[in-house]
């Protein structure tokens, strides 16, 4: 069995759903039973309608997978599939047509009318799958309220539910619904949704965070930061494979079996610059302390040689004018060495 997703925007041409794109892949397995991997807030119906033709006229057998958030447009699309099957923390919304209008009210008239006529439609995809009355559809689609897999499954939208193993935190979905830029209500309705227990963790599961990488695309893991043994998985339109990736923040990971085996932190320049401080200071500061024996042993030499031949007035000490510039200079080179070592360290 071959997989197709069907993520983003349907009717999106650059990277979500259309017509062409799913026409062409079934073109290509004519005789293949194929999988459906869906998570989409949507998007243009009258595409729904037309790819939900063209798989519910494929020869071979076809499974809707619905991962994620999947509402509107992409639930149709779900309703052509022999299967439907959604994962334990995926949430399914039907609602009524919408859309924008601009002129008279003729103009509303027959937005109106069209909009009347979409959801007829969609009633009837909506009936074949679950055998509900339409009433009781239409009062599921006036609602307009997201459902848990459970709730799915007791209306006939689903035919069964897949346990993923995997939570996937409230603001995380949450994130996605408002980059799909759906309403308000919604977003509040979906937060409400989050505290439904259908759809809660269990005691022992791990709740996902985002993992951004440096493509553009994110990933869920199961724990704060990314550390060797930490579950991954997709999220988005992206298809997670054995391989190493690289991080936002300039870090890679490798990732085998759907676990993080390996973590490659970044040296950031600070970590370096400490490095090479600890260097410098170690190594200066053997210097300064030959150079400092090295005076000290010679003042001492030469303040034994002057009191082993000159007495001194009571309470003076003698000092020694011929070494003054000696042990001045001797400092002096030090201390121009430590800066030179410093400022080298600095170009390289």
């Amino acid at each position: 069995m071959v997989k197709f997703e069907l993520f983003n925007e349907v009717g999106d041409e650059e990277k979500g759903i259309t017509v062409d794109g799913v026409r062409t892949f079934l073109n290509a397995n004519k005789s293949e039973d194929i999988t459906f991997q869906i998570s989409t807030m949507g998007g243009d119906l009258a595409q729904a309608i037309t790819i939900f033709s063209l798989i519910k006229s494929h020869p071979g057998k076809t499974i809707a997978e619905i991962i994620g958030l999947t509402a509107s447009a992409g639930t149709v699309i779900a309703m052509a599939c022999d299967e439907v099957v959604m994962s334990d923390n995926a949430l399914f919304l039907v609602h009524n047509g919408w859309s924008s209008t601009t002129g008279n009210v003729y103009d509303f008239q027959k937005a109106a009318s069209d909009l009347m006529k979409n959801d007829a439609i969609m009633v009837k995809m909506y009936r074949e799958k679950t055998g509900l009355k339409d009433d009781e559809i239409k009062g599921i689609m006036k609602a307009s309220d997201w459902l848990s897999p459970q709730e799915a499954l007791n209306y006939g939208f689903i035919d069964r539910i897949e346990t993923s193993g995997i939570k996937i935190a409230a603001s995380v979905m949450i994130s996605e619904a408002r980059a799909a830029k759906i309403n308000e209500q919604l977003l509040i309705k979906l937060s409400e949704k989050m505290k439904n227990p259908f759809i809660k963790a269990k005691a022992t599961a791990d709740v996902m965070n985002v993992l951004a990488l440096k493509d553009g695309n994110n990933l869920l893991i199961s724990a704060e930061e990314a550390a060797t043994g930490v579950e991954v998985a997709p999220l988005g339109a992206m298809t997670l494979e054995d391989g190493e990736y690289e991080l936002a923040d300039g870090r890679k990971i490798v990732v085998a079996g759907g676990v993080i085996t390996e973590v490659v932190e970044l040296e950031t320049p600070v970590e370096e610059a400490a490095a090479e401080t600890e260097e410098i200071v170690a190594a200066v500061g053997e210097i300064v302390a030959k150079e400092i024996a090295a005076v000290k042993a010679e003042f001492k030499a030469e303040f034994d040689k002057i009191r082993s031949i000159h007495k001194p007035v009571k309470g003076t000490v003698p000092v020694s004018a011929s070494i003054e510039v000696p042990i001045q200079s001797r400092v002096k080179a030090v201390t121009d060495g430590i800066f030179n070592k410093i400022h080298e360290s600095r170009n390289a």
